[in-house]
């Protein structure tokens, strides 16, 4: 804890500057902490495995998906939106489309709500500008929860949309990227919108080492991005528990992560996405339960227990699984087991006892030194009061 004169001096910075700039504008920490204007709404996505992998449970803020051809980036995006939509109500997401390449049987297939969202396209308004614009719009306002830009590739620039196709138009988006992010960023972190954009690889032509593929659109996104997510389509092995004609396995490997904490922010997994059924992540629910420590495994035992060690009974069915499979089965056919499960999931980084402790102890000498001050500008003004009336006597 700081001294108790700096703290005071402190405190009485924040009253002018709050006095000055609006009530509440600047505070300490712990004060904004307890708004909850330090936290970030996270948007689940379908893969468990991408969740665990986050460490805060989904996408959050600006977030860049992008590898090459049929990596699984705009199905998961539609994914994402649909799961939200049936889980709450209130769920809006928008849309921009610059590829023209998802239509309306494509959305209704995933079961996207089509009222609740918001979708245009590139060429119905010229160029990149106007439907980033829109974009803006939508951020600002407020009314949305999550932003689609499919692509970042196939965003046009008004210059390169009039020139003609000889002229070789350097960094257009690059720019108009990096000024989208300039004027709409605060507002997309104030109203806690996740924007998403999508992009494609390209090769990086004279890279020597490391990396040969690069991103579109400039630096501009990955300087702002909160997370950026690699993706790739795998191979089929014999051991995986599907097979070629039942669905896809994706690879994906975090390359940003502000919100991993302390953990390590470049991790990587894989999920499989069946075909007409979208993404199962039932075959790594098992391993995610067992690290978070929701259930138990001994030997070719699998239990879920309550804190006395008991198997707990759901549905008629006991806590208590011979085999892997076993238990694999019945959260894969019985919803209520599997929603209870994944309720157990707590894939946010909770305060120690110890963080809460010194919070409140802030929060207490931080109010004591604001009363004080409350109480010294009451005299002052009191005073001023006083000096005033008898200068007119």
């Amino acid at each position: 804890m700081a001294d108790k004169t700096k703290m005071k001096n402190l405190q009485a910075t924040i009253a002018g500057l709050n006095k000055k700039f609006g009530k509440e504008v600047v505070q300490t920490a712990s004060e904004m902490a307890k708004q909850g204007k330090l936290s970030k709404k996270v948007v689940v996505t379908p893969s468990l495995e991408l969740n665990e992998a986050l460490w805060c449970g989904g996408l959050s803020g600006i977030v860049e998906l992008y590898g090459n051809n049929s990596s699984g980036k705009t199905s998961l995006a539609i994914d994402t939106i649909a799961k939200n939509q049936k889980e709450d109500k209130d769920f809006i997401a928008a849309w921009l489309e610059t590829e023209g390449s998802v239509t309306e049987n494509i959305l209704k297939d995933h079961g996207i709500d089509m009222e609740r969202l918001v979708y245009w396209r590139q060429e119905d308004v010229v160029n990149a500008e106007n439907a980033l614009d829109i974009a803006r719009g939508f951020i600002e306002d407020g009314s949305i929860d999550m932003l689609v830009v499919n692509s970042v590739a196939g965003l046009s620039p008004s210059v390169e949309v009039e020139d003609d196709l000889k002229k070789q138009n350097i960094a257009l988006t690059a720019r108009l990227l990096s000024k989208f992010f300039r004027v709409a960023n605060g507002a997309a972190s104030k109203n806690d919108i996740t924007i998403v954009f999508i992009n494609q690889t390209r090769d990086n032509v004279g890279q020597m080492y490391g990396d040969p593929a690069t991103t579109t659109g400039g630096k501009a996104l990955g300087f702002y991005a909160s997370q950026r997510i690699r993706m790739n389509m795998l191979k089929l092995q014999a051991a995986d528990p599907i097979k070629e004609d039942e669905g896809v396995k994706i690879g994906f490997i975090i390359k940003k992560n502000r919100f991993a904490g302390q953990h390590n922010p470049f991790t990587k997994g894989e999920y499989y996405a069946l075909y007409g059924k979208g993404i199962d992540s039932t075959v790594a629910l098992p391993a995610i339960l067992l690290s978070k420590g929701v259930v138990r495994q001994a030997g070719a035992y699998w239990y879920y227990e309550d804190e006395n060690g008991k198997p707990i009974t759901i549905d008629g069915i006991e806590g208590k699984f011979k085999s892997k499979a076993a238990f694999l089965d019945v959260i894969r056919n019985n919803k209520t087991w599997r929603d209870t499960l994944i309720g157990k999931i707590n894939f946010s980084r909770t305060q120690t006892q110890e963080e809460v402790q010194e919070a409140e102890r802030e929060n207490e000498e931080a109010n004591k030194a604001m009363d004080e001050i409350e109480k010294q500008e009451m005299t002052d003004d009191i005073e001023q009061l006083l000096d005033g009336n008898s200068s007119e006597g």
